[in-house]
């Protein structure tokens, strides 16, 4: 399923506060937007540096046959990045003491480019992508689906 510039950003709210970010990076492959709609989306709503710290994991998880993929989301977090001096969690629905933790680990220079307190990296994303690739060659009926 599609969605466009406004559903993804509410998207990317929802799962944000859910802590369901993995399924969103499905969302967004499974998308056709216009990336500079989508970057003024993302800005109005203040979500920016969290969707720019997700898309550029997904681009280095992404395996290297979907280049097309893999640009569309470089040129996305090229024009998502703008400096920030508050730190966002990317998963909002961390328990407080999760909060605390995460904030006092040391951060990537990913975490610190964006301003994002996450632990989600590229080789866990990856994961998630391969367990998602099998199961759509496991199970047709969701590669119709598309999630």
């Amino acid at each position: 399923m599609s969605m466009d510039e406004k559903e993804l950003i509410k998207a990317f709210i929802i799962s944000r506060e859910k802590g369901e970010i993995k399924y969103f990076a499905l969302d967004i492959l499974n998308s056709k937007f216009e990336i500079d709609r989508l970057v003024d989306y993302a800005r109005e709503k203040q979500q920016n540096n969290a969707l720019g710290y997700l898309c550029e994991v997904i681009m280095e998880a992404l395996p290297k046959k979907y280049r097309q993929s893999k640009q569309v989301i470089g040129n996305l977090v090229t024009k998502l990045y703008s400096h920030s001096d508050e730190w966002v969690y990317l998963s909002k629905s961390l328990p407080d003491f999760g909060k605390r933790i995460l904030a006092k680990s040391n951060q990537t220079p990913r975490n610190e480019k964006w301003h994002v307190y996450s632990n989600l990296n590229s080789k866990e994303m990856a994961d998630w992508f391969d367990i998602y690739l099998r199961l759509q060659n496991v199970c047709p009926i969701l590669k119709e689906e598309q999630f």
